[in-house]
């Protein structure tokens, strides 16, 4: 799929059917930032701040430092613990989430502690957007090499092989719906 920019600053990707996630997804970036301050925005499903929209961001968070983030319109939903991210250095994040039910966090392959952890329904009829800079949130700071939305949960050896691997050696059970890549 193309992501294009549109006149509001948004990175997007059309909108489609095999986009409409709703509560039990795999997402996962490859990012390499070159700040981390403030809450900068890596992929939303909240241009309009609809109930059950969702964004994944990195940076401060909820008051920390060197986090990765979700959140609904005025709810944290995931954070991890400070320093889950290095700065200036690839790192390789998935978030799992199973609905209601429990998400997880990895960098690099491993297991992150979610500070908070409060999953909540999800709805999936807004179009993806990345990389975008609003009123509150900035534009990513460094690069962004993938990103990637999985049908279903990635299990922690398919995250391992995904880090270690890079797909080639190593596919994984789940097909992924939106795979944007280069630099």
């Amino acid at each position: 799929m193309v992501m294009t920019q549109d006149p509001a600053g948004y990175g997007s990707v059309a909108d489609r059917s095999s986009l409409h996630i709703e509560d039990v997804f795999s997402l996962r970036f490859v990012v390499y930032p070159t700040a981390l301050s403030g809450r900068l925005y890596v992929y939303s499903t909240r241009t309009a701040g609809a109930s059950g929209s969702w964004q994944v961001e990195i940076g401060d968070g909820n008051g920390g430092a060197n986090r990765v983030a979700a959140t609904s319109p005025g709810v944290w939903t995931m954070e991890t613990a400070n320093d889950a991210l290095t700065l200036n250095a690839w790192n390789d994040v998935v978030w799992v989430k199973n609905g209601t039910t429990s998400q997880a966090l990895y960098v690099n392959g491993t297991s992150k502690t979610l500070v908070t952890n409060a999953p909540i329904a999800n709805s999936a009829n807004a179009d993806a957007k990345t990389l975008s800079s609003t009123t509150y949130y900035r534009a990513l700071a460094g690069k962004l090499q993938e990103l990637q939305l999985y049908t279903g949960l990635l299990t922690p050896t398919e995250i391992g092989n995904l880090f270690l691997y890079n797909q080639l050696t190593a596919p994984v059970q789940h097909r992924a719906v939106l795979l944007l890549s280069g630099e």
